[in-house]
């Protein structure tokens, strides 16, 4: 009897001792797999309290720099898929411009189906081309690269007086940091340089869409052609595309011309002397305003100086000599700025045989502030012929008048010419047609 109930005690303990195993093993399987979803800082949390101060600082800067880096990386790598997408694209759009160029025939031979077809075509070129051109300005994706957290410094007296292993984990940290910056300049480097092609390019083709366009639209008013007019949605986007795109023909063209010099400067001697020669050029485009200033300077001083002796010798019975005065009065004034004109007009028949072609469309807004100018003497006389007055009292008041309403009626009138101008040699007169 009592061996049985030593038995029966015996398979119990044996039993709760499986039992307490089992739950201990649980206990642990699940404070495991708890643990495994825990970040790795929590789970040496309590390893890194025992830490020294400054040695935890230096790991706690090491992994933000680790993260900022792959965050740096991981940016990098979205910017070259988006890069890739925009050559995509405009390798596309240029393929199907060269197609619609290359069945360039003579308007007759277009029926006025076929020819509002090639235009409906080269129009959605031109804004494809003009939409991603503003995309690679204007887009976030195509902005900095994010920046790499300060850098975690000790002072010259704390740095001495670290020991070995937290001084080597500092310098440790130092250069991972020195190759963080180092990587992020090559990634900035790279970016630049894509962005600085994928613009040029962009810019071409709208150059070139926006050229074919223009034809294509003035032949279609040639024969009537079906095609969008008035006001109307697609008109009116355009429109505000042209207009959008104005402020950036400017930067790309600069750009673009300084991809093509940078290629002819690593191109070897034959790139050199071409660009030395344009330089030399260059020069002489600009001692031309400068020799011009002083020579009609002169003139000017000679004419005046006529002009009083004329006045002198009027007083002897020769009234002709007074109004030949007169009219030296009021042409001296012109010749200034009429020599100016001249020169710019030389300087931009030099400049459109070379590589900067593009600034001779930018003389052009030198040349209208100095048809401004002549302009506004010519209406000041013209005013002044028209309104002239016989009242010593007045003709004060009335000279300043004069002079007011000619300088507002001039300003208003070459500020808009000027901006035609401009938009239309951005969008190569398409505007006109609208």
């Amino acid at each position: 009897m009592k061996a049985n109930r030593l038995s029966k005690l015996s398979r119990k303990g044996c039993a709760l001792k499986i039992l307490t195993s089992l739950v201990l093993n649980r206990i642990s399987f699940a404070l495991i797999f708890l643990f495994s979803f825990l970040p790795q800082e929590s789970c040496f949390a309590y390893a890194d309290q025992k830490l020294d101060p400054k040695l935890l600082k230096i790991n706690t800067s090491m992994q933000t720099l680790e993260r900022a880096s792959n965050g740096i990386e991981s940016e990098q790598n979205i910017f070259m898929e988006r890069i890739q997408e925009k050559e995509k694209e405009v390798a596309r759009l240029r393929q199907a411009l060269n197609d619609l160029i290359s069945q360039n025939r003579e308007i007759e031979a277009y029926s006025r189906v076929e020819l509002a077809k090639s235009l409906e075509d080269v129009t959605n070129i031109w804004r494809g081309s003009a939409d991603r051109l503003l995309d690679l300005y204007f887009s976030p994706d195509f902005s900095e690269l994010a920046l790499l957290p300060d850098p975690f410094l000790f002072d010259s007296l704390a740095l001495k007086g670290l020991p070995s292993d937290i001084y080597q984990s500092f310098l440790e940290y130092q250069k991972n940091y020195e190759n963080a910056g180092l990587r992020r300049k090559d990634l900035v480097r790279i970016r630049s340089r894509l962005i600085e092609e994928i613009k040029a390019r962009t810019f071409h083709l709208l150059n070139s869409a926006g050229e074919k366009r223009a034809s294509l639209l003035a032949s279609c008013d040639q024969i009537d052609c079906p095609r969008p007019r008035g006001i109307n949605e697609s008109n009116i986007l355009d429109i505000i595309r042209e207009f959008r795109i104005v402020p950036l023909k400017f930067l790309s063209g600069t750009l673009a011309k300084w991809i093509e010099i940078k290629a002819k400067f690593f191109s070897g001697l034959d790139g050199w002397i071409d660009i030395s020669r344009q330089i030399i050029l260059l020069i002489i485009l600009l001692l031309i305003p400068v020799g011009l200033i002083f020579s009609l300077d002169r003139v000017s001083r000679y004419l005046d100086g006529w002009r009083r002796n004329l006045v002198a010798q009027a007083v002897h019975d020769r009234p002709y000599y007074t109004r030949l005065a007169m009219w030296i009065v009021r042409c001296n004034p012109f010749i200034p700025f009429l020599g100016m004109i001249v020169s710019i007009e030389v300087c931009q028949s030099l400049l459109r045989g070379t590589d900067l072609r593009e600034l001779a469309n930018f003389l052009f807004y030198f040349e209208l502030y100095y048809l401004y100018r002549c302009f506004r003497l010519l209406l000041g006389l013209s005013l002044d012929f028209i309104f002239s007055t016989s009242s010593i009292g007045e003709l004060k008041n009335q000279e300043i008048r004069i002079e007011q309403s000619a300088a507002r009626i001039s300003r208003l009138i070459f500020f808009e010419y000027g901006l035609l101008h401009m938009t239309q040699e951005t969008v190569r007169q398409a505007l006109d047609y609208h």
